[in-house]
């Protein structure tokens, strides 16, 4: 395993937050920060709702790789 932690000092911003992946975002429509293959990004990409994401990692998790 691979681990791995990035962090992007141009979104710093008191308005914007950090998550950890798999993590259910505090929205109206809560959406999840599920990790994504290469492969999947690109026009179109849509976020996960939690249903989708616990579907999703019933699969195999992307970070695994």
């Amino acid at each position: 395993m691979v681990n791995r932690f990035h962090v992007c000092d141009e979104s710093r911003s008191p308005a914007k937050t950090t998550i950890t992946p798999w993590s259910v975002r505090g929205r109206e429509r809560p959406t999840t920060a599920a990790p994504r293959h290469w492969c999947e990004l690109g026009p179109g990409l849509a976020q996960l709702t939690a249903t989708e994401a616990s579907r999703r990692l019933a699969t195999g998790d992307p970070l695994d790789d």
